[in-house]
């Protein structure tokens, strides 16, 4: 009977062990996830005559800040379904790279007059160590649609 205790001592023990590392273990995890920037991208067309411009609205909805570095576009080619990607950072009128706080917000006037807008795949946002936030598709595709109707009338 003493040994069944002492078998059941141990079992118990390393078991409380296992789940007190187990829980360290998920919290770290859980921290992680939390600590992962979360950052929401939109674009909306602005036009100032015939020339076609973005405002972009970037929302840190994270815990901490992040860095931006750039925005870019991808636009399809039309030849067999390629895509490029055209960094944007050049064209814009606001400095880059700039850092955004935690659950802030802030608006990016860029200019779209040189690029294949109606071709636009995606367009988003560029942080450290290339880490991409894109806008969602229908957000891309109103853009697409509000700067058709937008567009100076051919004569």
């Amino acid at each position: 009977m003493e040994m069944a205790n002492l078998i059941f001592t141990i079992v118990a023990a390393v078991a409380s062990v296992f789940g007190v590392l187990w829980g360290i273990h998920w919290a770290r995890i859980r921290a992680r996830i939390e600590d992962t920037p979360q950052i929401d991208v939109m674009f909306s067309p602005l036009r100032t005559g015939s020339s076609l411009g973005a405002q972009i609205r970037i929302f840190n909805s994270g815990r901490r800040p992040v860095r931006i570095e750039a925005w870019y576009v991808i636009v399809n080619s039309g030849f067999q379904g390629t895509t490029s990607i055209l960094p944007g950072a050049a064209n814009s009128f606001q400095r880059f790279p700039f850092v955004l706080e935690e659950q802030c917000a802030t608006e990016v006037l860029v200019d779209l007059s040189n690029i294949p807008w109606r071709e636009i795949a995606n367009a988003g946002v560029e942080g450290r160590n290339h880490k991409f936030w894109p806008a969602d598709a229908a957000n891309i595709k109103s853009f697409i649609e509000g700067a058709n109707a937008s567009a100076p009338k051919e004569k």
